[in-house]
């Protein structure tokens, strides 16, 4: 029993999280199946995160939303490698159907892996499609082409110092520019995404995050 303070909610959220991701990669191994793990996890948190999809329910049509829209939208900077991704997700599919954890109202899995094939033809030059990222991607591209990355950051200090630099640039370009370079300011559907977008704004505006960041 938990003495003093309960424990953040989120704590149990992450920790069935990793448990199901246990799971999955024992069963993969088990059955000399194909399952990346990182991959896997981040799928099911760009999921989560912005559609609240539960990583066990997969109905018609979250495939391509996943491959097409999410990931372009609000996953890393750089495509997966998409035949990686479709053999992990068929891998984890399979392991919720064989074992009995799949949620009512989702497709089954021959159906999921056409689905994510159909998608996967597409997904890199979604990926690489400006239009389709969220405005936080949009400025992390910016940023990587000005020669400022932050995928080497090693606190949030540094983290701060470096979209500061990358505001500061933004900031210096002609209107036009900006609009150039900002092809899309939805948030494509996301309630995290809606978020960040507002405060990736407010970043570039007046060069901090809003105030609860």
């Amino acid at each position: 029993m938990w003495r003093g303070e309960p424990p953040p909610v989120t704590l149990f959220i992450m920790d069935e999280h990793d448990l199901l991701l246990r799971h999955a990669e024992r069963w993969a191994a088990e059955h000399d199946r194909a399952l990346d793990r990182e991959l896997l996890d981040g799928a099911l948190r760009l999921r989560s995160m912005h559609d609240g999809l539960a990583a066990n329910r997969w109905p018609e049509r979250s495939v391509t939303h996943l491959m097409l829209v999410r990931w372009p939208a609000h996953g890393p900077l750089d495509p997966p490698d998409v035949p990686s991704l479709i053999g992990t997700l068929e891998t984890f599919w399979r392991f919720l159907r064989n074992t009995g954890r799949m949620a009512g109202g989702s497709a089954d899995p021959a159906s999921l892996i056409r689905e994510a094939k159909a998608a996967g033809r597409q997904m890199v030059k979604a990926c690489n499609d400006p239009a389709n990222m969220g405005q936080t991607k949009q400025t992390l591209l910016f940023g990587r082409e000005i020669g400022i990355s932050v995928d080497d950051v090693l606190d949030a200090d540094e983290l701060e110092e470096r979209f500061a630099q990358i505001a500061d640039a933004w900031n210096a370009l002609p209107m036009a520019e900006r609009l150039r370079r900002s092809p899309s300011s939805s948030s494509f559907g996301s309630r995290m995404g809606q978020a960040m977008t507002e405060a990736a704004g407010h970043f570039l505006e007046n060069g901090e995050l809003p105030a609860g960041w």
